[in-house]
């Protein structure tokens, strides 16, 4: 007999993104699911102006195949965002996605292992750029990062005492009890209409580790950032 496996959230936190945020849908839509996987996905949309509202809509009402939530949070800014998405989840693991990632065939299987496997509060899993992404003749494969992404290797790191990144906002996960411990993420970081700023994911990382949590890097859970051609510049 299977034993049950804890509901994950899938937390997608949106600002006029919708064509983007389809393409994030589509690759959930892809994944391969296990019967006894329980998940609930959970979109927030972070007061847009563009149709994010009207697309979500006629998704729910297409019959689509995701167990969508919708959420409208008027206060702006990806923090409150996200906090508005922990409040709105259900799961015991809640797995925060951005919304312009496509998401590995086995991502969430992998995440549920990682949990299963592992004591950690935190989880941080591999973001690699899209490969097919067209980049200029002079980029170099070492400014990947300052786009969005994310590899420390093929290998499971499991931190104690690094004070070095074990994961990025596009593709990171927490026990609910995380955040029952050290409070949501902090809303005078991250970004927002006025500020582009980030670091709430590392904040709460810190947060972890100071109270002896175990956080770790885990490979196995992919996802690949389609970054903007106007970045690689």
């Amino acid at each position: 007999m299977v034993t049950p496996s804890p509901l994950i959230s899938v937390v997608i936190c949106t600002y006029n993104r919708c064509e983007s945020l389809l393409v994030t849908l589509e690759s959930l839509k892809q994944m391969s699911v296990p019967s006894h996987l329980g998940w609930e996905l959970i979109i927030v949309d972070n007061n847009s102006s563009d149709p994010t509202r009207e697309t979500i809509r006629s998704l729910l009402t297409s019959g689509v195949s995701l167990p969508v939530k919708y959420v409208l949070e008027p206060i702006s800014g990806l923090s409150q965002a996200r906090n508005r998405g922990i409040q709105e989840s259900s799961g015991a693991i809640i797995a925060f996605l951005d919304d312009d990632v496509a998401v590995s065939e086995q991502w969430l299987q992998e995440v549920s292992r990682a949990f299963r496997e592992h004591q950690a509060e935190c989880i941080g899993g591999r973001v690699l750029l899209e490969e097919n992404h067209p980049r200029p003749e002079w980029w170099d494969k070492t400014f990947d990062a300052a786009v969005g992404e994310f590899d420390r290797g093929p290998e499971v790191i499991i931190d104690h005492t690094e004070e070095t990144p074990i994961g990025i906002g596009a593709n990171i996960f927490f026990k609910r009890t995380a955040f029952e411990r050290c409070g949501g993420f902090r809303t005078d970081m991250g970004r927002n209409a006025q500020r582009l700023t980030t670091g709430e994911e590392t904040d709460m990382v810190q947060r972890l580790r100071h109270q002896g949590r175990e956080v770790m890097y885990y490979p196995r859970a992919l996802v690949y950032h389609r970054v903007p051609a106007e970045r690689f510049s």
